[in-house]
């Protein structure tokens, strides 16, 4: 059945109820892996071996060190039915999704969508991995439930933003925890009815606030989003009960609760699930730089003045740096001192300086003795951000840069489309790139080169255990 078909059935029903949850559901348990367009799964694999490499990276940062001391005990003293990435942990289901997330979300450098004003693949894989290593899933399988996930992810987003994204809630933990909750019901073969328990059980654990960006907590989301995922989905499957129109409730529903200005609205958009995917129009973007996405605009603008000042630029030499952006991509990170790793991944103030300075913004220029160096300190204090959305109505996530050194001398840059966004997109081979520089952190060349191979061709795998086998020491 092709897509086109899968919704026709969908409208056909709905002439008996309209209920957006139901239609959702509809949707979910009807389409197939054979509806789903070739390039769509082109994507998803990408978005998928993506999701892999930043999670391996992860395996040495705090967030994850962290939460991991914490539950140490709980996790080694458990049943090692799922295995946790790039490290030799394994727990049971929840434990491994809510390591798995903290690691694809920890270095804010995992996929984005600008339309979902986050990042689609973390909470989805991270919670589809344990199930699928339980199951001993296909790579067809995954990739199936995986870009079903992402569809009702980024679905929902288009209902409730942008007033969702503005009145501060982490569209990446709270849409990520429904769409996670759906990609494991996919795997475990649930009908719309079982699904519409699952949404109703994971609209009751969705969680996630804007004011723990810049900290420890925001990758936590992620992890509890994975976690909650998977739960929901489980007792769904047992029988647990929960409201099945969850999501148009009109008090204390879904979307009444986690909307804001303007309200939500479903006009259109459970029409156009599938049609088109949500991971192709526009397509998911990529990171080239492990920082929050809202500051690339200005990061790629850096990096193009530095070029015009002959790429040898030192914080003394700063007498001013002015950054311009649409409001959207400033008021989180509007930071003009930072003192940790993550406070400064978040300060558009930071990023654009250690761009001029150093021509490159990997993890070294997040580690907490560059950020808190007299000499960067000092410099930031010349560094100012201007709410321009006027001047980006077109491209609110370009921003501009304007440098002055203490010599006089003036330039200015200014980039409309970040790279990595669809508009700009890296190559395959700048993706491979990042993926090698990534998982190199955590596991040997060969088992780098290995993985690369097998994430490519995800969906010839018969058993994507075979990838876990590479990737877990």
């Amino acid at each position: 059945m092709g897509v086109g078909a899968v919704i026709r059935r969908m409208s056909e029903s709905a002439t008996a109820s309209t209920g957006a949850t139901k239609r959702l559901c509809e949707f979910v348990a009807a389409v197939s892996y054979d509806d789903i367009p070739e390039d769509v799964i082109d994507h998803a694999t990408l978005m998928i071996r993506d999701t892999f490499g930043v999670s391996l990276a992860a395996t040495v940062s705090d967030p994850f060190e962290h939460v991991y001391a914490a539950k140490r005990a709980e996790i080694e003293g458990s049943e090692p039915h799922a295995r946790v990435l790039g490290t030799p942990l394994a727990g049971v289901l929840g434990d491994a999704a809510l390591l798995n997330g903290m690691l694809a979300h920890a270095l804010d450098f995992d996929d984005v969508h600008p339309d979902m004003g986050g990042h689609p693949s973390s909470p989805i894989l991270s919670a589809l991995l344990p199930v699928a290593e339980r199951r001993s899933a296909s790579g067809e399988e995954l990739l199936h439930a995986f870009i079903v996930g992402t569809e009702v992810e980024i679905t929902l987003a288009n209902v409730l933003n942008p007033g969702h994204y503005e009145r501060g809630w982490h569209p990446t933990a709270i849409l990520g925890t429904l769409g996670a909750a759906v990609a494991v019901g996919v795997l475990l073969e649930q009908g719309s009815e079982t699904l519409r328990r699952t949404v109703g059980i994971a609209a009751s654990q969705a969680s996630g606030i804007k004011a723990n960006f810049g900290t420890m907590t925001k990758s936590y989301h992620v992890g509890r989003a994975a976690a909650s995922g998977i739960e929901a989905a489980r007792l769904a499957d047992a029988g647990f009960t929960a409201n099945p129109d969850v999501l148009e409730e009109e008090f204390g529903g879904f979307c009444d609760l986690f909307e804001g200005t303007p309200e939500h609205d479903f006009d259109g958009h459970l029409d156009a699930l599938g049609d088109p995917w949500k991971v192709t129009t526009p397509r998911v973007g990529f990171k080239p730089y492990p920082c929050c996405g809202s500051t690339h605009g200005a990061i790629d603008a850096a990096m193009a003045a530095r070029e015009k000042l002959g790429g040898d630029v030192v914080p003394d030499d700063v007498a001013a740096v002015e950054i311009s952006a649409h409001s959207r991509r400033l008021g989180h990170t509007n930071r003009p001192v930072p003192q940790t790793r993550l406070d400064a991944k978040f300060s558009a103030q930071y990023c654009v300086l250690a761009a001029l300075v150093d021509g490159d913004l990997w993890f070294d220029q997040f580690d907490p003795k560059t950020v808190t160096a007299m000499n960067r300190q000092e410099a930031l204090k010349h560094v100012t951000v201007h709410e321009r959305p006027d001047d980006f109505a077109g491209d609110e996530w370009g921003a501009a840069v304007r440098v002055t050194l203490v010599d006089g001398t003036t330039v200015s840059a200014r980039v409309p489309s970040p790279t990595g966004t669809a508009d700009n997109p890296m190559s395959d081979t700048a993706l491979v790139q990042k993926y090698r520089r990534c998982a190199s952190r955590a596991i040997n060349n060969e088992c780098v080169e290995k993985s690369v191979n097998l994430l490519t061709t995800l969906n010839d795998l018969d058993d994507v255990t075979t990838i876990l086998d590479v990737v877990t020491p």
